[in-house]
């Protein structure tokens, strides 16, 4: 078979997926966003961050922030007459601080992962009542994670839905 028959036969399989694949309901869903902007996730995570060791590590963060700013403020007034040593002491403190608030905010981004992470084991268990519920109810053919999507109408994307109907199915329990 020469090489013009097979890219023609290559064309016209391609344009035949094609015309299957727009005859599909399609649609996306992010289960995490919808997960995490329900009402349930909501309350949980601000009664997880309301804690006073919570809130211990967040003014501590805040502060460290507040210092590390002063150290700059403070090389941008006065930097220009420091010694060699006082410019080496700076900036040892300045890196000290940094390291610090780094330290302290990944460990305050760590809580809050871990807290929606158990928001989302929390739901999963409706997650996939209503997802399937949500299939059934629109005869979708295929679902796809939102975020590996480059491109979607709004129209195809159920997150909200998925969020409304948590937001109703835990109102209930």
């Amino acid at each position: 078979m020469s090489f013009i028959v097979r890219v023609c036969l290559f064309c016209i399989v391609v344009s035949i997926s094609s015309i299957s694949i727009a005859q599909q309901n399609v649609f996306v869903v992010d289960i995490e966003a919808g997960a995490l902007r329900s009402d349930f996730a909501k309350d949980f995570l601000n009664k997880a961050t309301s804690t006073e060791n919570y809130k211990n590590g967040v003014a501590e963060y805040n502060k460290l922030r507040g210092e590390f700013k002063a150290l700059q403020d403070d090389a941008q007034t006065n930097g220009l007459t420091w010694s060699d040593e006082q410019k080496n002491t700076f900036n040892g403190q300045l890196e000290q601080k940094l390291k610090e608030i780094n330290q302290l905010g990944g460990q305050l981004e760590s809580a809050r992962s871990s807290l929606q992470g158990r928001v989302i084991q929390e739901l999963t268990p409706d997650i996939e009542k209503i997802i399937q519920a949500i299939i059934e109810e629109k005869n979708v053919d295929i679902l796809m994670n939102s975020k590996a999507v480059y491109f979607q109408k709004l129209e195809f994307d159920i997150t909200a839905e998925l969020t409304e109907k948590l937001n109703v199915l835990k109102a209930e329990k």
